[in-house]
């Protein structure tokens, strides 16, 4: 990183005005014509840190890691230091609403954001990056509504990578060959142009960067993260929707849904094996899953790698909670909120999507059913 202040070490890709720092993107502003109103206390939409005169601002749903001690902060998991606290927003339930119009609003959000987005960014070159599941065909499926100006970049796994992939029918050979961290990258198409000591920390310690692109120009990729954690599709959420039905978390979907092979992973059976939570009633369970996203930190911006997502919004989370806990349990093994949204706006794309997450033959439906038709003349195309 660089130095640049006495106390203040930056990496690539951070803008300074009238000595104020500040990198990422705002669905609600321009972040370079909003600084001194952040400073006073606005808290836009979006995923951006703000620093001046020793002071980070962010947004409510903060969207980075935060470490600290008496006079040190950093975003990086570095001994002694403590994770930073910070105000989150109380748990409110509202009247319930159906799945289908859940669905609806969650689209109505996740297109309003990809609009802002836009338009209050510099975006000049936008990849969507899709990977043959559910999240990233959600993120595909929504970016495509508002612009065809972008490139979808994939890496579909060649012959000999074809014949590891199958291995998701024995995931616990999966596991092991998806345990070595080159293996992955070369089985995900990962091109990383450097590495830097900031790459290889984020990379040990945060999974998203694991699989994650890394080039030296300034790019913005739009990815699926957090589409999951907010959906309570991940393991935190559903083990405790499943332990409130009385069942264990391999226990809970059946071998025809989208995680049922996911949730029989060895790790994730053995992490939650003795799990015995208990709610007293639907509220209490609500409340613990919606606390389960302050901290799930996923991915932010590296250097002058900016990550999009248009599922990081509170709102998506303030929606999948006026589901019923029937509909919450059906989504949470199905991800039917998202296939849903696919949907109404691309229904050509279902047949491409992956019958599991991440597992068997991941790539066997897109090569069944992609043609370049599907993508606008407007629309590039990269196989990495």
């Amino acid at each position: 990183m660089t130095q640049v202040q006495p106390r203040l070490f930056l990496d690539e890709g951070w803008s300074h005005l009238d000595g104020i720092w500040y990198k990422g993107y705002s669905t609600d502003c321009n972040l370079s014509e909003s600084l001194f109103d952040i400073l006073a206390g606005y808290h836009p939409a979006g995923k951006w840190c703000v620093i001046f005169n020793e002071q980070i601002y962010h947004p409510v749903l903060r969207g980075f890691p935060l470490y600290q001690n008496t006079d040190i902060k950093t975003n990086l998991t570095l001994e002694g230091l403590q994770p930073n606290i910070y105000e989150v927003v109380p748990f409110e339930e509202d009247s319930e609403l159906s799945l289908d119009e859940v669905s609806d609003r969650i689209g109505d959000i996740l297109i309003e954001n990809t609009r802002n987005f836009l338009k209050y960014n510099n975006i000049t070159d936008l990849t969507v990056i899709f990977s043959g599941g559910l999240d990233t065909l959600t993120a595909w499926t929504v970016v495509d509504q508002v612009t065809k100006d972008y490139t979808l970049s994939m890496h579909v796994a060649d012959s000999q990578e074809h014949a590891i992939s199958i291995l998701g029918s024995d995931q616990d050979k999966l596991d092991v060959y998806l345990s070595s961290n080159e293996r992955m990258k070369r089985f995900l198409g990962t091109e990383q142009e450097y590495e830097s000591d900031l790459t290889r920390h984020a990379e040990q310690n945060y999974w998203g960067y694991q699989p994650a692109c890394i080039y030296v120009e300034n790019n913005w990729h739009v990815t699926g993260y957090y589409a999951e954690v907010y959906t309570y599709r991940d393991g935190e959420a559903i083990n405790a929707i499943a332990n409130y039905q009385g069942k264990r978390i391999d226990e809970l979907a059946s071998e025809d849904e989208y995680l049922y092979w996911f949730l029989k992973r060895p790790n994730i059976v053995e992490k939650y094996k003795n799990s015995q939570m208990t709610f007293n009633n639907d509220t209490a369970l609500k409340q613990f899953l919606w606390e389960t996203i302050w901290y799930d930190h996923q991915m932010w911006h590296l250097d002058n790698n900016m990550r999009f997502s248009p599922f990081a919004d509170l709102r998506v989370i303030q929606m999948v909670s006026r589901l019923s806990v029937k509909d919450i349990t059906h989504c949470c093994v199905t991800g039917q909120i998202q296939k849903n949204i696919i949907k109404r706006f691309r229904p050509d794309l279902l047949p491409i999507l992956s019958d599991y997450k991440n597992a068997k033959d991941i790539w066997g439906n897109f090569r069944a059913n992609f043609n370049e038709s599907m993508l606008h003349p407007d629309t590039k195309l990269i196989h990495r």
